[in-house]
Formats: C-alpha cells, sequence, structure tokens
C-alpha cells in the first residue's frame, strides 16, 4: 500500500502545485489590487479544469478494470480526453467572446484586467484538465512513471515565475507552457508505457 501511496500522493502534490503556487508568487510580487484582479481571472478560468474532472472520476475503474484483465484500457483514456477536449472549447469558446458576462455573472461585476485574462486562463486550465485525465488514467493502471517529470515540471514552474514575472500575463503565458509541456509528457509517458507492454 505504501510503495502505491507515496508516489502517487507525490504525482498529485505536484499537479496541485503546478496548478495553484502561481498565485501565491504573484500575491507576493504585485500589488493587492493586481492580485485580486488575477485571482479572479484564475477562478473564472478554472472552470475548464473543474468541469472535465468526472470524466477522471469515471475512467479510473474502468481503466483499472481493462488493466487487471489484461484488456487495452486506451480507449477509455481517448474517449475522456475527446469529451473533456470538447467541454474546455466550449468554456474556452465562450470565455474569449464574453469575457465581461462571464466575469459578471460568475463574480457580479468585470474588471479590464481579469477580462483580459479570462480566455487565456481558460486555454491553460483546458491544458490541465487534459493532463489531469492522463494523470488518473496512469494511476489506474499502476504506471507511476509521471513522479520523476511532475516533480521536475514543478519546481520548474515555480522557478520561471519567481524570475519572470514582468506582468500578469506573462504568468499566464508561463502556465500554458508547463500546461502544454505537461500533457505532452503525461501522454508520452501513457506511449511508452503501452508500448513496453506490448
Amino acid at each position: 500500500i505504501y510503495k502505491y501511496f507515496f508516489p502517487v500522493s507525490l504525482i498529485l502534490f505536484s499537479f496541485t502545485f503546478l496548478t495553484s503556487i502561481d498565485v501565491l508568487l504573484v500575491k507576493h510580487f504585485f500589488s493587492p489590487l493586481e492580485t485580486g484582479y488575477y485571482s479572479v481571472a484564475q477562478m473564472v478560468g478554472k472552470i475548464a479544469l473543474f468541469l472535465p474532472s468526472a470524466l477522471a472520476i469515471v475512467i479510473f475503474p474502468k481503466s483499472t478494470k481493462a488493466y487487471v484483465s489484461n484488456e487495452c484500457p486506451l480507449k477509455f483514456l481517448y474517449k475522456s480526453l475527446y469529451l473533456a477536449g470538447s467541454c474546455c472549447l466550449v468554456v474556452v469558446s465562450v470565455s474569449f467572446l464574453f469575457p465581461e458576462i462571464v466575469l459578471k455573472v460568475l463574480t457580479g461585476k468585470a474588471n479590464p484586467v481579469s477580462s483580459s485574462l479570462v480566455g487565456l486562463f481558460s486555454v491553460v486550465m483546458s491544458f490541465y484538465a487534459l493532463t489531469w485525465i492522463v494523470i488518473n488514467f496512469t494511476i489506474a493502471t499502476h504506471n507511476l512513471r509521471l513522479l520523476l517529470p511532475f516533480l521536475l515540471l514543478a519546481g520548474l514552474e515555480a522557478i520561471a515565475i519567481y524570475n519572470c514575472h514582468p506582468s500578469l500575463s506573462m504568468v499566464v503565458y508561463i502556465l500554458l507552457f508547463f500546461g502544454i509541456v505537461s500533457l505532452a509528457m503525461s501522454l508520452l509517458v501513457v506511449k511508452i508505457n503501452s508500448k513496453s507492454k506490448v
């Protein structure tokens, strides 16, 4: 149990760190007003992260059952990624087309700074939403190879934001970069693992 528990806990911690450390660093380097604008935009953008999360709950037992039965569980991953991607696409489209309306509906008011960040944040969190599904799939199939890469990514993201934060938008772009890398790395680990079983 412990052999499985500790690596999984570290992977989940690394993912949480990747999607949350930016707020702490923004709070440290920017004014309270700017931090407030950033936090509002991030909160709205995280809708793209939380909406597809139910798919991760569904994919876990199905993938585990297929893995234990020596069947191919990849079909569950691909289907979940397709459904999550479609959901995220809707959120991203709405966030880019109607940022002020989205902010007013969800927070009661809109401001230019948050409005300019909401669309980009929804893109960032979409990549992390897809990554979250892949993470759950790898854990369900007892593939813990994501541990070291995610620990490394978490540290590098914090270092990148700490050393390069000329504006709030730059912080979001750093998040976007690491979101894309996280998803690519997760899929690569799945691909390598599936080939090793062939």
